[in-house]
């Protein structure tokens, strides 16, 4: 018996063997917790079900923590882990990230791959140094959101008009004539929070005008960067040096300075950003906010936003140049990953249509020209029409420079201070163009 099981044994070996060597390979992608994972759960299964005894490997989805994921990125990218292939990273991220990323330019050359590329908005987000390092699957960008039903009414009522125009001269100094917010410049902007804050229209159907998201956060600079740039300003400039000290800089900063001081939001706005300036409007507190597109599901929702659902309209931003921050949460490959072919792969599928209309329908808001004008999704999906117009009209992509975050960080630190009123405005810029230059070793 036992020289009958040692013969045996070479032989099981080589049938294990050749079963392991059946078994299709797993490309690892990790990724944050959210909407957005569950989305691309359902691109993975997709490929799982359909595409993966073909292509030789299947995906597996591993997700990590959302409050430090990033960091977590950082430390595995630069220590060569080779714990996943795929990694979800940022438009922000880009330039940090680059070194340890595989270029997929030459991936995407062919005939193929620029017509998948050709539907993708503001590809510049996915590239740094004109090179391309990803593949986006997320869109976020900023809006106007308004109060339909606050508006229609203002713009039919000609008593209402009398006293608008009566506040616009008071505070801006012309009488303006109610707009609809598509026609605003940054005067009608002002105008209108002035004439929906209780405190300047007794008559107001709410307490403040519009919500101001003024919290010491990158994110609420970003916003503020889409005044900057409608008011003809930029940052970094040609030579790639901030812009801070400038005309457009000094009103971009001091509208919402003013706008704070008298009272058009709350002055709690201090602490706000994107889930608090959400509450406010929900909540009856203003007839309209400069917002991210990913807000509308909330606002539109009558089980979360009773007060105002189905009376949110969305619009650009105010002119005379209407412009929007522009980034992309997209899918990147590790130069540490074994699969790198298998990689290239998959990331030639998630930017096609099938599986970006598939990431649309489960809840995700990919920066594709074919899904944002999708008939079928535009019925069930109203923030589409003016995510497309901004990002295709638009949109500004600052920079992927690994300097990105600390200046952002920089321009926050100051321009919350004179938000607040504790700083003057050209001090606060003044600053922050100092700082910054100290910080790029410009002398």
């Amino acid at each position: 018996m036992k020289s009958i099981i040692r013969m045996a044994l070479p032989f099981l070996a080589i049938v294990l063997a050749i079963g392991l060597a059946q078994q299709p390979r797993v490309l690892t992608i990790f990724f944050f917790p959210g909407p957005e994972s569950e989305a691309m759960q359902h691109v993975v299964d997709f490929w799982n079900q359909n595409r993966a005894t073909t292509a030789g490997f299947t995906t597996e989805l591993v997700v990590f923590s959302r409050g430090n994921y990033f960091d977590r990125l950082d430390a595995a990218l630069q220590s060569g882990s080779s714990e996943f292939d795929l990694a979800m990273t940022a438009t922000y991220n880009l330039g940090r990230e680059s070194p340890f990323l595989v270029d997929l330019t030459d991936a995407f050359a062919d005939a193929e791959g620029q017509e998948l590329l050709s539907h993708v908005l503001s590809l510049s987000a996915a590239q740094h140094e004109g090179r391309l390092f990803a593949i986006p699957h997320d869109i976020s960008l900023h809006l106007l959101y308004y109060r339909t039903d606050l508006f229609d009414q203002l713009l039919s009522d000609p008593a209402a008009q009398a006293t608008y125009r009566e506040i616009a001269q008071r505070i801006v100094g012309q009488p303006l004539d109610p707009k609809h917010p598509s026609e605003w410049v940054w005067d009608d902007y002002k105008a209108a929070a002035a004439y929906f804050t209780l405190s300047i229209n007794p008559q107001s159907p709410t307490l403040y005008g519009t919500v101001l998201p003024l919290r010491n956060i990158i994110f609420n600079t970003m916003i503020w960067n889409g005044i900057l740039y409608s008011m003809g300003g930029v940052w970094p400039d040609d030579q790639g040096q901030p812009g801070f000290v400038t005309e457009p800089a000094r009103e971009a900063a001091q509208l919402w300075t003013d706008m704070y001081a008298v009272g058009m939001t709350a002055p709690a706005s201090t602490t706000f950003e994107f889930p608090e300036s959400n509450e406010a409007f929900k909540t009856n507190g203003a007839a309209f906010m400069l917002q991210w597109n990913a807000a509308f599901n909330e606002l539109n929702d009558p089980e979360r936003s009773p007060l105002v659902a189905g009376k949110v309209g969305l619009t650009h931003f105010p002119g005379p140049t209407p412009s929007t921050h522009v980034h992309s949460l997209e899918l990147a490959l590790s130069t540490a990953s074994d699969m790198q072919a298998e990689g290239i792969q998959f990331l030639r599928f998630v930017a096609s249509q099938e599986a970006m209309l598939l990431y649309a329908q489960s809840g995700g808001l990919p920066p594709y020209d074919f899904v944002l004008s999708s008939p079928e999704l535009v019925a069930t999906h109203a923030q589409y029409p003016a995510t497309l117009e901004s990002a295709q009209n638009y949109g500004f992509v600052e920079t992927t420079s690994p300097t990105l975050f600390p200046v952002l960080t920089i321009l926050s630190n100051h321009l919350s201070a004179a938000w607040a009123g504790q700083i003057p405005v050209d001090t606060a810029l003044q600053q922050a163009q100092a700082e910054t230059l100290q910080f790029l070793g410009v002398q």
